[in-house]
């Protein structure tokens, strides 16, 4: 019985620890930007008026409408940085593959809900926002790209001089993010 109940302490101060690692730092003062704002998650779509989410015409009418974005980020096949929300093709261009599996060059032969929207860069959605609202930007890991996908986002935004935060559903990302880019 003693064995068990060592285990199990052992078992809860570890969790412990752990959460005690992952917790966020606050950064109030930081955050009070974010606060201001509404946000148009994956731009301001609508199917209906053929505005495509996660599209460049989603972002303009979010800026428009004075939104600040949430937008997705994949990592190509040749290693350039796109703006999507799903992995998989076909909800939004008709075709059952991987965002992963193409270059850039092959995505940009689809359109987006069968629109005349591509799927853009996030280097070109970043001059959108820049100076003008906040970007909330999700990292999307597949296949274990974490690496790469976090290098090339931190590299392109190091030259960005708008505001935003980078969220994401892999542990990878943040504790990649915690090491290297703790100010983001």
């Amino acid at each position: 019985m003693r064995v068990v109940l060592g285990v199990l302490a052992a078992l809860v101060v570890v969790f412990l620890l752990w959460l005690w690692a992952m917790k966020p730092r606050r950064r109030q003062r930081q955050m009070e930007l974010f606060r201001q704002y509404r946000y148009a998650h994956r731009g301001l779509h609508n199917i209906d008026r053929k505005v495509p989410e996660n599209s460049i015409l989603a972002f303009r009418y979010a800026i428009a409408g004075g939104f600040g974005a949430e937008l997705d980020v994949h990592l190509t096949k040749d290693k350039r940085l796109v703006v999507i929300h799903d992995s998989f093709l076909d909800r939004l261009c008709g075709v059952h593959e991987r965002v992963e599996e193409h270059t850039l060059e092959e995505l940009r032969k689809l359109t987006l809900q069968g629109t005349k929207e591509k799927i853009p860069l996030l280097e070109e959605v970043l001059p959108l926002f820049e100076g003008k609202a906040p970007l909330i930007i999700e990292l999307k890991v597949e296949n274990g790209n974490y690496r790469g996908l976090c290098e090339g986002t931190c590299r392109l935004l190091s030259s960005y001089r708008g505001d935003y935060c980078i969220e994401s559903f892999d542990p990878r990302v943040l504790r990649w993010l915690k090491r290297n880019e703790p100010f983001i």
